[in-house]
């Protein structure tokens, strides 16, 4: 259409070339051979100019606002389309700081590396290791992709998705959301307990008239159908109770947010909501429905029964798994309690330390950093005071320790300084809030040190208790197998129509109560902890069935018969016994492994609290009052450590010498206190 010419490269037979089509047209191909003469008429092509489309880039994973763990890992999958392929991509980002610290306006842009190959569709995977940010709690990250496609006609065209975050929480956020679920978790448990309660309430009234008449009414028939309605809703209730759970739980993992030993009991606690609907019971409503249909009166009134038994172990165990989730909620309130004040002292370490380095940069949102920690002790101190009302509500568990604790946190003066320190700032006396400041992280410091150790100590506490009645249980199991055996050995002997037969039933029915009261306290030992299986409970179940069958064969009068059952039951009680011994070993061996890694958690602390202190001595030598005080920091540190070592006892697996640590720590602060401390006093602190 433009009329334009361009010569082509004739070789041999061929012709070959190229040319750029701006617009919609024809072209044809004229050729002239080496007499002048050319091609008549030759055909005209139509060609078509399709404009390049701008590149698409989508992100597919997180594909959401996302939350960081403490591995600053973000693991990215980005999806690109393009009609001719791709030249360059980008990561933009920009760091996003909370509201009351200074913004960061600056961008960030990170180069992806392409295929080499020209694809029109990719998918990229890409890891982002964000730990190079040196972001900070509560920092976010606003992130988003730039793809160019490789258009070298009129430009490489642009394209970027949609702006995602990702966002470091807080300690204090992090938990409120799980306070948060634990909260909905026990209310939602109470409802469908309640619920439970009406549901058998009615099946007990149905399964007596049944008992009275077994045909049922056309209303009876209803009301069993809508309690077996209200069952299934039940169970979706406690699927999504489970659901609520998991999803803590992996939160928590990803956050670093509880101790293993928590970590585990809220995972065998999500497993027993999932449980909770045995399959007996599941079986009986099945049974229950296909009599109704049947219209078998018999069938109906077995039915019902078998409903009736199972609807009273649902309940029990929807109470125990209840119990149980208000223990495990004190072990996360201990959890709680230490990493919300661990989490306090080393930042207010850090702004202690800004404030020495009279650094005008350092200290600009000093006042904020201040308000904001004086805030999270606050939340700290209510954190103390629901560990102590969840206390006060256990009566197997001593809430004095609680208590103290609480007092503790008062008679610290920790709020007290903040707030001074606070004041200070807000005024721009920085070296007036210096003094304060330190006093609060003292306090803080020892405070989070006394809530690992409390943490620790009422482990230890539930642990013994709970050892402590598995074992007055075996003891009972055992004295009642001697007795079964004794009785066993006096029946196989007796004659068939001895007088002695019915004294013998009578001491049976006697074991048989005993029986009942080792179930009860096995049933009340479960719900405090896990280790109380189904399987312990089967085992009781066989004695009692194999001391009933006994009492009905001496009642028939054939001892001999009546002494294999009692055999049985022997057996039965034995099995109950080592079930019990291997139940309780499993138990202290979990106990004594997590003791052991709470310490060394604290000694990790301590390490990081040492450093602090190495480099506060390199400022402050020559300055007499500072030094002072960070002797007294430096003995305090000796303290903590002492109570490690005592807490700790001769553990094989320590390999270190911890008094002689503390030694050293008590050289270092005599050292401090001197006019002229001695040239190796750091390297003395760097060893520590």
């Amino acid at each position: 259409a433009s009329g334009k010419k361009q010569d082509l490269i004739v070789t041999s037979q061929q012709v070959t070339g190229k040319f750029t089509l701006m617009e919609n047209g024809v072209f044809w191909i004229q050729v002239m051979d080496d007499e002048g003469v050319s091609n008549l008429n030759p055909l005209k092509y139509p060609v078509y100019a399709m404009s390049d489309a701008p590149p698409l880039a989508k992100v597919l994973v997180p594909a959401q606002d996302v939350l960081l763990s403490d591995a600053f890992l973000l693991p990215l999958k980005l999806k690109l389309d393009d009609d001719f392929g791709f030249s360059k991509l980008t990561l933009n980002y920009q760091i996003r700081h909370p509201d009351y610290l200074m913004p960061d306006t600056s961008r960030y842009s990170l180069r992806i590396d392409l295929p080499q190959e020209s694809e029109k569709t990719l998918e990229i995977n890409y890891n982002w290791a964000m730990d190079d940010l040196s972001l900070s709690p509560e920092d976010g990250v606003d992130y988003w992709f730039t793809v160019w496609d490789n258009d070298a006609v009129s430009g490489p065209k642009s394209a970027q998705t949609r702006i995602w975050s990702a966002r470091l929480p807080s300690v204090s956020e992090m938990f409120q959301q799980v306070n948060q679920t634990n909260e909905e978790v026990k209310t939602q448990t109470e409802d469908v307990l309640d619920a439970v309660k009406e549901i058998k309430e009615k099946v007990d009234e149905l399964a007596l008239e049944v008992t009275k008449n077994p045909k049922m009414s056309w209303e009876q028939q209803q009301e069993a159908r809508q309690s077996m309605e209200q069952m299934q809703q039940t169970e979706q209730k406690l699927k999504d109770i489970s659901e609520k759970l998991d999803k803590m739980i992996q939160s928590a993992k990803e956050q670093n947010l509880f101790d293993k030993e928590t970590l585990d009991k809220y995972s065998e606690l999500q497993e027993l909501f999932q449980d909770l609907l045995s399959p007996e019971l599941k079986a009986a409503m099945d049974q229950l429905q296909q009599a109704l249909q049947d219209q078998n009166p018999q069938q109906i009134q077995q039915a019902m029964q078998d409903f009736q038994a199972s609807m009273e172990n649902f309940k029990q165990s929807v109470e125990r798994t209840l119990e149980i989730f208000k223990r495990v909620q004190i072990e996360q309130k201990l959890d709680e309690l230490s990493q919300r004040l661990t989490d306090l002292a080393e930042r207010q370490s850090e702004l202690v330390q800004d404030l020495e380095s009279k650094d005008a940069g350092k200290q600009m949102d000093s006042a904020v950093k201040e308000q904001k920690i004086s805030d999270e002790f606050e939340a700290a101190k209510q954190t103390a005071q629901d560990l102590n009302n969840l206390l006060q509500d256990q009566q197997e568990l001593d809430p004095q320790m609680g208590a103290e604790f609480q007092q503790a946190m008062e008679q610290s003066q920790t709020s007290e300084n903040l707030q001074q320190s606070l004041q200070q700032m807000k005024n721009s006396q920085m070296q007036s809030a210096q003094q304060p400041a330190q006093r609060a992280q003292q306090s803080l410091q020892q405070l989070a040190q006394q809530a690992a150790a409390m943490q620790s100590q009422m482990q230890q506490q539930m642990m013994d208790e709970v050892v402590s009645a598995f074992r007055k249980i075996m003891m009972k199991t055992l004295n009642l197998s001697q007795m079964q055996e004794s009785l066993e050995d006096q029946t196989r002997d007796v004659a068939q129509h001895s007088s002695q037969i019915g004294e013998m039933a009578d001491q049976q029915q006697a074991l048989k109560e005993g029986l009942k009261q080792i179930a009860a306290d096995m049933s009340g030992l479960a719900n405090q902890t896990f280790a109380v299986s189904p399987k312990l409970g089967q085992t009781l179940g066989q004695s009692q069935t194999q001391m009933e069958n006994a009492i009905e064969r001496m009642e028939s009068r054939s001892p001999a018969q009546a002494a294999q059952a009692q055999a049985k039951a022997r057996e039965a009680l034995n099995m109950t016994a080592e079930q019990l011994a291997s139940a309780m070993q499993n138990l202290m061996q979990g106990g004594q492994s997590s003791g052991f890694e709470q310490y060394m958690q604290q000694l990790q602390q301590m390490a990081g609290q040492q450093q602090g202190l190495n480099q506060q001595t390199m400022m402050g030598m020559g300055n007499m009052s500072m030094m002072q005080q960070l002797a007294e920091r430096q003995m305090q540190l000796k303290k903590n450590l002492q109570n490690i070592q005592e807490g700790m006892g001769d553990d094989p697996r320590m390999m270190g010498d911890l008094g002689k640590i503390g030694q050293e720590m008590e050289e270092v602060a005599k050292a401090m206190r001197q006019s002229k401390p001695r040239r190796d006093l750091m390297e003395k602190q760097e060893r520590i």
